[in-house]
């Protein structure tokens, strides 16, 4: 494979124009635009934006998945602390930084036990709390690719 074709990257944009991200080409070739299972957060079933690209599994699903591939959800009225809570339960380092010019909490995890993958979660927020935007990259273990998916997200606020 070139390098070109290694490094080419495609914009992903979710169906309700709300949420986009640039992956690497060979990721985005998936694209599935569907809820977001709010469940894991304690919240009734209900619908939330939110795009896997590709099919990836949302927080709270901890099951080893094929990597690569990136989730991006966007829910009004969710706290940063259950989202958090409901994301993966693999050992991780934490660091708070600004993605899309919200606060964020980045937790890059650990490959938990037989997977093949690295996760990387983050958890972003404006300061009064109105909407929550949750993003998983999974990547094959060594990946370098995550912190490029997550400094390229943009957000458009809900009204």
């Amino acid at each position: 494979m070139s390098r070109a074709r290694a490094t080419a990257t495609v914009a992903v944009t979710g169906a309700a124009g709300r949420v986009s991200v640039t992956v690497p080409a060979a990721w985005g070739r998936q694209v599935q635009d569907a809820g977001w299972d709010l469940t894991p957060t304690g919240w009734p079933a209900a619908p939330a934006a939110g795009s896997p690209w590709p099919a990836t599994s949302p927080a709270g699903e901890t099951r080893p998945r094929p990597p690569p591939g990136v989730f991006v959800g966007l829910a009004n009225g969710l706290r940063v602390p259950a989202v958090q809570a409901a994301g993966s339960r693999c050992p991780y380092v934490e660091d708070d930084r600004t993605i899309a010019g919200l606060p964020a909490t980045v937790r890059r995890h650990q490959p938990c036990a037989g997977s093949a993958a690295e996760l990387v979660e983050a958890v972003l927020a404006p300061r009064d709390g109105r909407y929550v935007v949750f993003v998983q990259v999974k990547e094959p273990a060594g990946g370098d690719r995550a912190d490029r998916v997550l400094n390229s997200l943009t957000v458009r606020p809900p009204a």
